[in-house]
């Protein structure tokens, strides 16, 4: 091989060697630099505001069921008791919706497991216990 072909391949070589070496700096630096970045302020308030927000939109369902379960046992006509009845399932749906929503954000390590306000449950309190809670 001549001294061209060599210094080539040597050329090649270290380009190749260098591309490796910043592709696993990059990446290691990607993992060492993870707990900066969500113990960042900016994910912070992310997940606070999250976990606060989806906390008030369970109280606000559960008040919503409460209301409906109020109107429902009140009405005396069948046909807007079903009504009042299919609603009120919706509303019960859309409570557990909400719910399966915080449950899954408060178990997800990288969002509110570590970082999530010491005033928030874990899990979301379940439809009895918020209606308890919310309701009068």
């Amino acid at each position: 091989m001549s001294d061209n072909g060599k210094l080539t391949l040597g050329i090649v070589g270290i380009l190749v060697i260098t591309a490796v070496i910043c592709t696993l700096v990059s990446w290691l630096f990607g993992w060492i630099s993870l707990p900066f970045r969500k113990g960042s302020v900016t994910n912070v308030e992310t997940q606070f505001t999250y976990g606060y927000t989806t906390m008030q939109s369970l109280e606000a369902s559960a008040n919503t069921v409460c209301n409906f379960e109020v109107v429902a046992t009140n009405t005396t006509d069948v046909n807007a008791q079903n009504q009042r009845m299919s609603q009120l399932l919706q509303y019960e749906a859309n409570y557990n919706r909400i719910e399966a929503q915080y449950d899954a954000w408060a178990a997800n390590f990288f969002q509110g497991k570590i970082i999530r306000p010491a005033d928030l449950p874990m899990v979301a309190p379940t439809l009895d216990q918020m209606k308890q809670r919310v309701c009068e």
